[in-house]
Order: structure tokens, then C-alpha cells, then sequence
């Protein structure tokens, strides 16, 4: 725990150490996020865009605000204009968005083959593998045909035991629980979760609901080993190359985005548990201890939920 304490400390103080900028950055940043998390809340817009004129506009605008406007306050902020004239930063940049863009927006399988009663299974389940591909095929394309040349000495974006230590994460865990539990008392969080609801496929073919649950908790749970891979692997090991400890901004600032479909105390800590885990990634250079807090709170989240039916 003082090792994570530490990094948290030394991602801050390495801002304030810039006085003024620092300061001034570090408000603006949560200012600016949550901003858009009350716009998003209060308004209740659809954020798939459906029947929406022009919705492929707005869907690539979805991500791509957030992400520039963090990156330019940080290069303007902290004078690192230089970064903007480097063709690899766009490139990078651009892989980054449209691996959201895909993720949210489009669809690999289609559900329509299936019976009826079938659909709300495959459509649950195979929105999380289409999340794996999502999140691992672009980045995996970057590493083996540019990343890996420059930096050889580098694990795979963070897969490394190097950093992780079991128990600290497991106190983490175990402290989240009572807020958790918490969560789950809440109406709009019973709505969203369990995120997979066993009935009528199972009553149809008559098959155990122990069985569907347990593969689309499977599903669940690689899907998150591959959304750390993504954001806490991918977007900032990546982006520090340019941005230093600022690419964990630019990735809490797209990490905030896609909750906006979730309950708002979960959009909420997102913030905060993806900023804790961006900057252990950060110092790291491992993102295990994320994927097992990841893992262990929507595990959680899942038993609550089942618990409260």
C-alpha cells in the first residue's frame, strides 16, 4: 500500500512542481470532467445516438473531445507543443480513438441468427468478446510493427509480474466491498446489474442457469483483462512517450467516457479507480494489480447484484 501511496504522491507533486501550471492544471482537469459527467446525467442524452441526424458525426466526436481536449490543455499547459509536429503521436492518437469508436459503436456478430429467446444471451455475451477484439487487435498491430522496434526491453503493455503485489490488492478489494454493497442497494444500479439476467433461454432449452451465467461471467471477466490492456496498458504506456505522466490524464478522460452508460456513482468512480490504476500502470509498468481489482469489484457487483434479486 505505501508503494502505491508513493506513486500517487509523485504523479502529483511532479505537476505541482510546475507552481502555477501545476496548480492550475490540476483543477481544471476534474473541473472539466465532471462537467461533462453532469451535462451527461442531468440531460439524460442518448450516448449510442440513435435516431440522431448526422449520428456518425457525433459518435466520432464522442471520444475524440475528450481526448484532445485533455491533450492540448497538457501540451499547452506545460509547453510541449513540440509533440503536435511528430507524425507517430497522430498516429498513435488516431489508433487510440478509433479502437473506441469501434468499441462502442460497432458490432461484429449478429445476434439476429439466433431463436428469440436466444438473443439476449448472445447479444450480452458476445458484446464482451467483441470488447476483447476491440481492445486487442489494434494495439497488438502496434506493438509488433512499431512499438516493440523502440522499446525491446518493454513486456507487452504491461503484462509483467514486475510491481504487482498480491496482498496490497487484496486489502484494496476487501476495503471497496462495504461501498460496494452500498452501490447495490441502489435502484439504478439494480437495473444495470448482474449485467446478464438468466430466464427465458433457460427455460426454453432447459438448461441450468449455473451454466449461462458461468459463461458470460467468463466473457465478463476477459473482457476486463483486455480493457486494462487497452487503457492502463496501451493508451498510457503508450502516450508517455509524448506525454510523460499526462498520458494518464488523456486516458481517465476517455475511461470516464464510456461509463456514461452506467449508473452515475459508478461513472463517478471510474475517475477515481481509473486514475489510481493509470499511475500504478504508470511507475509500474504493469497493469496485473488492475486487472485484479477489476476483476474482483465487477465480480462483486455481479454478487451483490444476484444477491438483491
Amino acid at each position: 500500500m505505501k508503494k502505491i501511496l508513493w506513486y500517487l504522491q509523485k504523479h502529483l507533486s511532479e505537476h505541482l512542481a510546475q507552481g502555477q501550471k501545476g496548480v492550475l492544471f490540476l483543477i481544471f482537469f476534474p473541473v472539466f470532467i465532471f462537467s461533462c459527467v453532469t451535462y451527461r446525467y442531468a440531460s439524460g442524452i442518448d450516448i449510442y445516438f440513435h435516431d440522431v441526424p448526422n449520428a456518425f458525426i457525433f459518435k466520432l466526436l464522442f471520444f475524440t473531445i475528450p481526448f484532445f481536449t485533455v491533450v492540448f490543455a497538457y501540451v499547452f499547459w506545460f509547453e510541449k507543443k513540440e509533440i503536435l509536429k511528430k507524425q507517430s503521436f497522430w498516429l498513435l492518437s488516431i489508433l487510440i480513438i478509433s479502437v473506441l469508436f469501434l468499441n462502442q459503436f460497432a458490432f461484429i456478430f449478429k445476434v439476429e441468427v439466433f431463436e428469440a429467446v436466444a438473443r439476449y444471451f448472445f447479444k450480452k455475451f458476445f458484446f464482451n468478446i467483441e470488447c476483447c477484439i476491440f481492445y486487442l487487435i489494434l494495439p497488438i498491430s502496434y506493438w509488433f510493427f512499431i512499438h516493440r522496434k523502440s522499446n525491446p526491453e518493454w513486456q507487452f503493455y504491461g503484462l509483467t509480474r514486475r510491481g504487482f503485489e498480491a496482498k496490497t490488492y487484496l486489502l484494496m478489494l476487501v476495503l471497496m466491498l462495504p461501498l460496494l454493497y452500498w452501490a447495490s442497494l441502489r435502484p439504478d444500479f439494480l437495473q444495470t446489474y448482474p449485467r446478464y439476467k438468466a430466464g427465458m433461454m433457460e427455460n426454453e432449452w432447459q438448461i441450468s442457469p449455473y451454466l449461462t451465467v458461468s459463461a458470460y461471467e467468463l466473457s465478463y471477466c476477459l473482457q476486463f483483462v483486455c480493457l486494462e490492456l487497452f487503457f492502463r496498458g496501451f493508451i498510457v504506456l503508450s502516450l508517455s512517450k509524448y506525454l510523460g505522466s499526462g498520458s494518464v490524464w488523456v486516458m481517465v478522460a476517455v475511461y470516464v467516457f464510456i461509463h456514461f452508460g452506467k449508473p452515475l456513482p459508478e461513472t463517478i468512480g471510474s475517475f477515481f479507480g481509473g486514475y489510481i490504476l493509470g499511475v500504478i500502470a504508470y511507475y509500474s509498468r504493469s497493469i496485473f494489480g488492475g486487472i485484479f481489482i477489476h476483476i474482483g469489484v465487477a465480480l462483486g457487483m455481479e454478487l451483490f447484484a444476484y444477491w438483491q434479486m
